[in-house]
């Protein structure tokens, strides 16, 4: 009878698992794909851009912490750190180096954008060297629930719903909106 808990625990870990890194994959995939479906450049910096935003948003909430500022002030953090290096990298890497290859073969902006992924990812290693950098404070400050006896954090299970909420406003935009109808056209069909 043991076995038979175990086997359901571990499956349960396996689900939840399985979709929090799901929703990590899917958020990140999204914004990818649509880059590629309208500008046609398969830009494969952004998975630096998402480390960017990562070890900056762990940075800065360390430092929140330190200042004994309140742990709510954690999301705004992640929130900003990610629109700021966003827009700051999104600049940087069209402006410096997209626009020179616009209309040339995919294979070499595959090539370019691998080779500013390359670089920028030292630049991490440079800035934050290579331990890791653990934001705790808005993990630590949504808790933990109990799902079928196993203990959760809520952060994770909140980015499930979050990309949930994305895949179905993405969907009905695309596919219910003016201007969804408008972006897919110009995805299948530029001119």
């Amino acid at each position: 009878m043991r076995g038979i808990a175990l086997d359901f625990e571990l499956l349960i870990v396996i689900l939840v698992d399985g979709l929090v890194y799901s929703s990590y994959l899917f958020l990140v995939a999204v914004g990818l794909t649509v880059i590629f479906g309208v500008q046609k450049v398969l830009n494969v910096t952004h998975g630096s851009f998402y480390a960017f935003g990562a070890y900056f948003a762990a940075y800065l909430i360390g430092l929140w912490t330190n200042g004994g500022l309140p742990d709510w002030g954690g999301f705004l953090l992640i929130l900003g750190s990610a629109l700021i290096l966003g827009v700051v990298l999104g600049v940087v890497i069209e402006r410096g180096l997209l626009k020179h290859l616009y209309g040339r073969d995919e294979h070499v902006m595959v090539l370019a954008t691998f080779a500013a992924f390359l670089v920028l990812e030292d630049v991490i290693l440079l800035i934050w060297g290579t331990d890791p950098y653990l934001a705790f404070a808005p993990l630590a400050l949504l808790g933990s629930t109990e799902i079928a006896g196993l203990i959760f954090d809520v952060y994770s299970l909140s980015m499930i719903s979050l990309a949930f909420v994305v895949a179905v406003i993405l969907w009905y935009g695309l596919n219910r909106t003016q201007f969804g109808k408008i972006l897919l056209a110009v995805i299948f069909d530029r001119e």
